[in-house]
């Protein structure tokens, strides 16, 4: 299981470029050589080899797919100098644009990490990988020897003992032919494993998934999850909670089923022809999927059309995608998410009064207080940890900017794109998962009626591993929706 992540900053593009960025780098490697043709120096020469390579593949095939996006990185970091000496022969805008955005040496560990999360989630076998297969799609070309040591490096960074010892024996096997190489690189693993054991016994450290939650959510869904897991077994100890987590969490993410639900079928599907305000539903009512009523949690299927998914998706890119802020959920302070990863943007000045009549035809709430609809795209790898949309357990310490509206009462999540695989929204908590399908929306209630955080609603975007994903987010905030959904003293009523 993994231990720990790489988080570092680059002046280039990062691990969760989005895969517009990566296209942009794509087109400008073209036009750096382009404008360079008439030259023959050697740094152009290494700028053509890499060109070379990539123009016998479609874009979309090169960013879709992780074990061709790492293979970018590597190459785009290894040819840094080589352009860097092209830009002093051939001085232009381009070439300088270019050389800002390659991705460092620090970006190609990050991707190899990447490499082995979809392992973990996903299953995906070393011997897969290194083909260059993830899940039945190959890569334009399979792994070459020091693109597989690097994975086996950054399972040895990340702490991770087990993946690190299967990583370097798969990659001797199937690259190192001389006796003598083998025998020095095995003798150089058994070295590194007892180091590793020595820095896990320092740190005391147990399973990413404990740590990362005990240290990044509030105490209560901490709490919970620790007591449901604790009636499987009194005796299990904090290891075995986080690896059953974990089993969930990763059989969730990789099941085939548009969705999973813990309602019987004839309890799960109605037509919604909202209020008898709501004109939206009258002639175009809408299908409604209930997974669970304990949170509320239901898919409106075809709730978006095609032109107005693409629509949203042409905007954000157009506004710019950046990397993601998130509010602390026991402070309120805004920061930079290290649980997401993917680019997002705001959509304030959105125009489009029949979208905001369907997100309250949905959701059956005010849109009064609501946040501006927020548009995140997910490259491969791209995925959100375990979390929850409730600021603060009490909102004692949440800053007031952020609660002058109350809490975040509800979430709607729209897919505006097909996934190729990966992806999904999962409850880990409710055993519940949902696949992105193009057009169809996501609904619950993050608090309870008297307005405390229900930690049950503890969700995760699993990772992208073929193509990308486009999502939309509206919060609906509890301010104003007195009428729409009274409060109550207790949970419960």
């Amino acid at each position: 299981m993994m231990t720990a992540s790489l988080l570092t900053t680059s002046s280039g593009v990062d691990v969760d470029a989005s895969p517009g960025e990566l296209r942009r780098l794509l087109d400008l490697h073209h036009e750096v050589i382009q404008s360079a043709m008439t030259g023959d120096t050697s740094g152009l020469q290494k700028a053509r080899t890499i060109f070379d390579w990539i123009q016998n593949f479609e874009k979309d095939v090169l960013i879709s797919h992780p074990i061709n996006v790492f293979k970018l990185y590597k190459m785009w970091a290894e040819s840094a100098s080589a352009l860097s000496d092209l830009a002093r022969e051939f001085p232009g805008e381009k070439v300088q644009e270019m050389l800002m955005s390659l991705p460092d040496r620090k970006m190609v560990k990050e991707m190899a990490v990447t490499i082995l999360r979809l392992q973990a989630v996903y299953n995906i076998s070393i011997s897969d990988l290194i083909a260059g297969s993830v899940l039945g799609r190959s890569a334009v070309k399979p792994m070459d020897k020091s693109e597989c040591f690097l994975v086996a490096d950054a399972a040895y960074e990340c702490l991770m003992e087990r993946e690190f010892e299967d990583w370097h024996e798969h990659c001797i096997e199937h690259f190192v032919s001389y006796d003598l190489e083998a025998s020095a690189r095995r003798e150089s693993s058994s070295t590194r494993r007892q180091e590793l054991s020595r820095k896990k016994e320092e740190l005391n450290s147990s399973s990413e998934m404990t740590q990362k939650l005990q240290r990044e959510l509030p105490m209560d869904i901490m709490a919970k999850v620790q007591e449901m897991k604790s009636q499987t077994s009194a005796n299990d100890d904090s290891n075995k909670q986080s690896e059953k987590f974990f089993d969930t969490y990763r059989r969730l993410c990789s099941s085939v089923e548009p969705s999973t639900s813990i309602l019987p079928p004839a309890e799960k599907c109605i037509w919604h022809k909202g209020s008898t305000s709501s004109d939206i539903l009258k002639l175009a009512p809408l299908k409604v999927e209930f997974l669970a009523y304990d949170p509320l949690v239901a898919i409106v299927h075809e709730a978006l059309d095609h032109k107005t998914a693409r629509k949203l998706r042409h905007q954000a890119s157009l506004v710019g995608l950046r990397t993601p802020l998130s509010i602390a959920s026991t402070s309120g302070r805004v920061q930079q998410s290290a649980a997401r990863t993917g680019k997002m943007t705001f959509l304030p000045d959105l125009d489009d009064p029949r979208l905001e009549r369907l997100c309250v035809a949905i959701s059956g709430l005010s849109a009064e207080h609501a946040e501006p609809l927020q548009v995140v795209n997910y490259g491969v790898g791209g995925h959100y940890e375990p979390h929850v949309d409730y600021f603060s357990v009490g909102g004692e310490n949440v800053s007031k900017t952020y609660t002058e509206n109350g809490d975040r009462l509800a979430t709607l999540l729209f897919y505006l794109n097909d996934v190729e695989f990966g992806g999904a929204t999962v409850f880990p908590a409710l055993g519940l998962g949902v696949r992105p399908e193009k057009g169809s929306a996501l609904f619950w209630y993050n608090l309870y009626r008297n307005g405390d955080g229900d930690s049950f609603t503890l969700h995760s975007g699993c990772p992208v591993v073929l193509g990308q994903k486009w999502i939309a987010n509206k919060w609906f905030r509890a301010r104003g929706q007195e009428h729409s959904r009274p409060c109550a003293l207790e949970r419960d009523s």
